[in-house]
């Protein structure tokens, strides 16, 4: 799962892997650090790993359809996600909808 906020909190986000993780399914999610939690987490069977961000790019985020800036900053660390956790599909939440996308290997 990838998530361009912080968690918790983010109740649909725990709601749904908590569902995928009842399905039999391992859930990774991808999530983003304030500097204040741990980079490696494991919190009701959801493997987090959060990644650095600052002020700047977190408000980016707000334009990400608009500006590619957001987008080119973000890619390398999703990519380092996928490849670290060895995974072929991404749940997206972002903006209040949910895709599923198949990645290349």
């Amino acid at each position: 799962m990838i998530l361009d906020d912080v968690f918790p909190p983010d109740p649909r986000v725990e709601n749904e892997a908590i569902t995928l993780i009842n399905g039999g399914y391992e859930v990774f999610l991808f999530c983003l650090n304030n500097g204040s939690q741990k980079t490696n987490e494991l919190i009701n069977g959801i493997k987090i790993r959060r990644y650095k961000f600052s002020k700047l790019t977190y408000k980016l985020s707000a334009l990400s359809y608009d500006l590619p800036f957001y987008k080119m900053i973000m890619r390398p660390k999703i990519n380092h996600f996928i490849k670290k956790n060895n995974r072929n599909i991404q749940w997206n939440f972002k903006k209040g909808t949910r895709k599923n996308k198949e990645t290349k290997q």
